[in-house]
């Protein structure tokens, strides 16, 4: 506590402004003269209000008692609460809130909502055989979609292997059919000129009942190469 007090003076030894060097030093005072100065003549219209405040700053500041008076409080009762009327007070409000509420058993409720939510067997087993039944029908699909595209690729490969097959015998069948028709066309040993212009050219008679009946009429046409086929006498019947 010297520490304290050390540190810490009292009150007393600060030294008390003179209560009367205050009031002479007034700045309401100073500030009156000052207007009354500047006023001059005019200064006495004022005269009632101005000694009204003054008198009312004199009343007001003899209100206030002097510091020296006032006793600081000791340095023990600042330091030292009343420690035992607030650890009594929190023991029984801690008492009466025990015996109003008391402690819930939590590990118990636990356990019981764990014992609660546990699954039941029928679920268990249902869900068990869903399980099975999902894997199995999926098993079923992806075997069905391997045999699928399997199917589909030995279809695609047999479309191209025919379409190429086919491809190549026709090609084999125009060329010997070109060949055959240059032989024919440049012989000129066999038969007259009119025998052999004549297999060049198409002599039936058979109306086909598709024929557009816009198409020209080449009948006679086809008459007149056949007679002139026949008669072996016909006019460029022995060749060139």
């Amino acid at each position: 506590m010297s520490d304290f007090n050390s540190e810490f003076p009292p009150l007393e030894d600060f030294s008390t402004p003179n209560k009367n060097a205050s009031l002479e030093s007034d700045p309401t005072a100073d500030f009156l003269a000052r207007e009354q100065a500047i006023l001059g003549a005019d200064a006495d219209l004022f005269a009632n209000s101005n000694h009204t405040i003054t008198s009312t700053t004199s009343n007001e500041l003899e209100g206030f008692p002097d510091i020296t008076s006032i006793t600081s409080p000791s340095a023990n009762n600042v330091l030292s609460p009343p420690v035992s009327n607030i650890s009594n007070n929190s023991v029984s409000d801690y008492s009466a809130f025990h015996s109003e509420f008391p402690s819930v058993e939590i590990e118990n409720t636990q356990a019981s909502y764990n014992i609660e939510e546990e699954e039941p067997e029928v679920i268990r087993q249902w869900r068990e055989r869903q399980r099975e039944i999902i894997a199995q029908r999926d098993e079923t699909s992806e075997a069905k979609k391997r045999e699928t595209l399997s199917i589909a690729r030995d279809a695609i490969d047999k479309f191209y292997e025919e379409y190429n097959e086919k491809k190549a015998r026709t090609q084999k069948q125009n060329k010997q059919d070109e060949e055959t028709f240059l032989r024919e066309r440049d012989d000129l040993t066999s038969g007259t000129s009119w025998e052999r212009i004549c297999k060049q050219v198409d002599l039936s008679t058979a109306q086909s009942k598709t024929t557009n009946k816009h198409v020209k009429d080449v009948s006679r046409f086809k008459e007149m190469l056949l007679s002139l086929k026949k008669d072996e006498k016909a006019p460029g019947a022995g060749g060139y």
